[in-house]
């Protein structure tokens, strides 16, 4: 797993998840994915498994909350019976053992999730978007806005 290089808490809730998942879990080839839809990946016999992190630095007796992307949430549906939540929290400078760690399954995690904004991404200073992006404008934006309202207020 290497050393932990400090440059921000997400990268930290990395390495300790792949760490958790070589050592806890006994999974193999655990590496961090360079594409949307997870954040890291190993193998347990012979399946590969993704994984997804969401990590906090909180108190224990806080609630965790945050928020899932369109795309992750996508690749978990996709993927249900390989594919996983783990929620961690820690601080910098602790060891693994002082982490907490849970895996959840899509449909667990499914259970803790409500829409409360779609969500849209920026890029400052602008810069050429691929063909499969779409860009934003205020049709988009209004329809989206409608078709979340609508969302919204079903049970």
């Amino acid at each position: 797993m290497g050393n932990i290089l400090i440059d921000s808490f997400s990268t930290i809730a990395k390495e300790m998840c792949m760490m958790y998942l070589d050592k806890e879990k006994e999974y193999s080839n655990i590496t961090g994915v360079d594409v949307k839809g997870c954040d890291i990946r190993g193998f347990k016999d012979g399946i590969e498994h993704f994984f997804e992190i969401k990590s906090a630095m909180k108190d224990k007796n806080e609630k965790r909350k945050g928020t899932v992307m369109l795309t992750q949430l996508n690749k978990a549906i996709l993927n249900k019976d390989n594919y996983h939540f783990i929620l961690c929290r820690g601080y910098y400078g602790q060891n693994i053992d002082e982490w907490e760690f849970d895996i959840l399954t899509v449909k667990e995690f499914l259970e803790l999730c409500t829409l409360t904004t779609p969500i849209l991404s920026y890029n400052y200073p602008k810069i050429t978007h691929k063909e499969t992006t779409r860009i934003a404008n205020e049709k988009l934006i209004n329809t989206m806005w409608e078709d979340f309202e609508k969302w919204k207020k079903v049970k």
